[in-house]
């Protein structure tokens, strides 16, 4: 299983927490779930784009973490301000740890795409490491459910940069009014967003600085920028991929795996943004996939879907 090293300061938070949060596990429903680990440290460790103190960590739902409330006989707030939390915020659905290094938060949340995450250990804990795309999906609901922070704008901005197919897959699971939704929140709010670019965005690698200084803009350039232009299913040799291209002319190709072409859809993201996009949504294109896989070696096209244009099936 791979080793994985979270960057500082947010190891510093993790080794401060970790028995506390192993401990945590135990509190909450059968079967005992597994931390999956998110956010910007994430990000941070692999693309060294920015500072991250913080620790993100979810649980499947029904997981009930608010069995770790002391109300339910949970310890979680207790062991924490033994710890040295200066604040516990505990809720039904997601708790806030403050320290002064920095904040743990646990949500009790799905991941989209559902699959995508990997087992690692960070110092002999396992846990679940979710991807890029889950994690970026993630930063893009929180702009309809709460206010976003800066970081999440510069990491979308960033993310443009370091893994364009990642972006375009959080991107593209969202609906067109969604999207506007979160641009339009971004928007709202950019005067805070730009000033806390400059206070809270630290240790900024130089090549990203331009992404800092303009933050609201480049976030929306790269939101809008990784809408999907186009997307065709394609058989040639008796071998099924999906071909993406982006407004920001990003193109990619994911072949469809004939043992799990619903696996394939899901975790690239395609299945969601078919599913407002095709018409029958993801599960007729699936179909049509399968029969595609089951007519021999022969070439066809079994989606090809153009922005403002009916979908040909």
């Amino acid at each position: 299983m791979e080793l994985l090293s979270l960057p500082s300061p947010a190891r510093k938070l993790w080794h401060r927490t970790r028995g506390v949060l192993h401990r945590a596990l135990s509190q909450m429903g059968r079967p005992q779930p597994r931390w999956h680990v998110g956010g910007g440290t994430i990000l941070a460790q692999r693309w060294a784009h920015r500072e991250s103190t913080d620790i993100d960590l979810t649980v499947p739902g029904g997981s009930r973490i608010l069995e770790l409330d002391k109300r339910f006989g949970g310890t979680l707030e207790a062991d924490m301000y033994a710890l040295g939390a200066r604040d516990v915020l505990m809720g039904a659905t997601l708790h806030r740890v403050v320290f002064d290094e920095g904040v743990v938060d646990i949500a009790e949340l799905d991941s989209r795409p559902a699959s995508g995450h990997r087992r690692v250990l960070i110092d002999d804990h396992e846990v679940a490491v979710k991807s890029t795309a889950q994690i970026l999906r993630g930063k893009l609901e929180r702009a309809l459910k709460r206010e976003s922070p800066a970081r999440d704008l510069f990491d979308v901005a960033v993310a443009h940069h370091a893994d364009p197919h990642a972006l375009a897959c959080a991107v593209n699971m969202l609906d067109a009014e969604t999207i506007r939704g979160v641009g339009n929140h971004w928007k709202t709010n950019a005067y805070r967003l730009e000033q806390e670019a400059g206070t809270k965005l630290l240790r900024i690698a130089p090549e990203y600085e331009p992404e800092r200084r303009r933050l609201v803009d480049r976030a929306l350039e790269r939101l809008h920028g990784a809408v999907y232009g186009r997307v065709t299913i394609r058989k040639d040799a008796g071998k099924v991929a999906v071909l993406t291209r982006t407004g920001a002319r990003a193109r990619n190709t994911i072949p469809i795996s004939r043992d799990d072409p619903a696996g394939t859809l899901d975790a690239a993201g395609i299945a969601a943004f078919l599913d407002h996009a095709a018409r029958g949504g993801a599960e007729a294109v699936l179909a049509d996939v399968l029969a595609a896989f089951d007519a021999g070696p022969s070439s066809l096209v079994i989606l090809d879907w153009n922005a403002g244009a009916p979908v040909i099936r």
